[in-house]
């Protein structure tokens, strides 16, 4: 199992092995599988995915609109045709307001009135010109936010870094400090949440504001993981750095002549080769012991060769060597898998497995993402309409704007339709308006 990308190209480095190679060889060792199923599985998908490239239609529209229409007189404009996009409307709008607009009840309220003044525009093409005047009430859209009205105010007043001003606010239930600045709970209780439980020890303030902070902080700390629930990945830096305790050896000194015992840190890939060695034949399941070290380092893993038949042609040779790597090196990894696992909850003391699990839970398990519907929705001077209908965010879309604007930074991963674009444009304008 590869936890990064990073990772995969570092392992693909160190095997000396193409990083579809050790992508081939995972899967199938994760779904129990062939690695011949495995690589059909993966030529499926290419090709799934190749024929919906090749069959994209830009004249189908997603159901709210935004999707395919315009993209596809994008495309056509891109490619040289500038009069495909003639038929955009590039109305001039003046926006009078006639009153504020207050509460948070959920419901639409009118706030201005607006009046569109569509001029007629001749396009030089022939049944093109668009003429259309008319009067249209606007309503601004009044998002049904669920916090408290004391939560609110905190989000208002929230700054775009997400702080809360020092000369209106100060430590309290709802306002946590945290390397010196202030943050309201769902700012604050985000993030890596083992690194803001060490911070709190040093921060200037009173043991009493600590200890409430202290109290919200352990509330979403992640469920701690233990050694039996973990798999580790032997090959990664996290165990090759990772220091178990120390050792006496003796060492010879060149220059005096004699010998010293000193103290070296026992790194708990070291520590597990010394286990491994131990190991017999049949526990190793016929992997050699040089094998599996060559393996943990990254060497090149040499292979004894054996063809099925001495006619063979050299593509057909190329063919069996392939398949009998794969297999060997698939067999190796498993090994080197299951040894070291059963290693780490076997043979480590309980000193040892403690250290190693709450590293483990520090690095891989501290991160707390907040449920972004959570957040008020803060944007000022949205149109309660849409293509002509009521303005309805969905709950997807409500998580999205707010992770934008909470993070100021973000990427979208919704599928064509979800409403990407919308969320981008006021999540965009509410970011600015904070």
């Amino acid at each position: 199992m590869f936890y990064s990308v990073k990772e995969l190209i570092q392992s693909a480095k160190e095997s000396r092995r193409e990083a579809w190679e050790l992508i081939l060889m995972d899967d199938a060792n994760e779904r129990n599988v062939s690695q011949k199923e495995s690589f059909e599985k993966m030529r499926y998908m290419w090709h799934s995915m190749k024929k919906s490239v090749e069959s994209y239609d830009p004249n189908l529209v997603s159901p709210s609109g935004l999707s395919g229409k315009n993209g596809g007189k994008m495309e056509k404009y891109v490619k040289g045709d500038k009069n495909a996009v003639d038929s955009i409307d590039t109305s001039v709008k003046d926006i009078k307001e006639t009153t504020q607009l207050s509460g948070n009840t959920g419901e639409l309220k009118t706030g201005v009135k607006k009046t569109v003044a569509r001029k007629s525009r001749t396009t030089g093409k022939k049944n093109l010109t668009v003429q259309n005047k008319g009067n249209i009430e606007y309503k601004e859209y009044v998002p049904e936010n669920t916090v408290s009205d004391e939560d609110l105010k905190l989000f208002n007043d929230t700054r775009v870094d997400g702080t809360l001003p020092k000369d209106k606010y100060s430590p309290s239930e709802k306002v946590n400090m945290y390397d010196g600045e202030l943050y309201n709970d769902f700012n604050y209780l985000q993030g890596d949440i083992y690194e803001k439980l060490d911070a709190l020890e040093y921060e200037d303030i009173s043991e009493e504001q600590k200890e409430i902070q202290r109290k919200k902080l352990n509330k979403v700390l992640p469920e701690k993981k233990t050694v039996k629930q973990i798999s580790f990945n032997p090959t990664s830096d996290f165990i090759r750095e990772l220091v178990v305790g120390q050792e006496e050896v003796t060492e010879h000194s060149y220059y005096s002549g004699e010998d010293r015992t000193v103290l070296r840190a026992v790194t708990l890939d070291k520590k597990y080769e010394d286990y491994v060695t131990n190991l017999t034949n049949s526990e190793r399941n016929g992997v050699s012991v040089w094998d599996i070290r060559k393996f943990l380092d990254g060497a090149k893993i040499n292979i004894d060769y054996h063809y099925s038949s001495y006619t063979l042609s050299e593509t057909e040779k190329k063919k069996e060597r392939d398949m009998q790597r794969a297999e060997y090196l698939t067999k190796l990894k498993n090994t080197v898998d299951k040894t070291f696992n059963d290693f780490v909850r076997n043979e480590l003391t309980q000193e040892q497995r403690d250290k190693l699990e709450d590293s483990w839970n520090r690095n891989f398990n501290a991160v707390y993402n907040p449920d972004y519907k959570n957040m008020p929705l803060l944007i000022k001077g949205l149109n309660s309409e849409f293509y002509g209908k009521p303005l309805v965010l969905q709950n997807v879309q409500v998580e999205g704007i707010n992770f934008l604007t909470n993070k100021g930074v973000g990427l979208l991963g919704f599928e064509v339709g979800v409403g990407k674009t919308l969320s981008g444009i006021i999540s965009t304008v509410q970011n600015g308006q904070m």
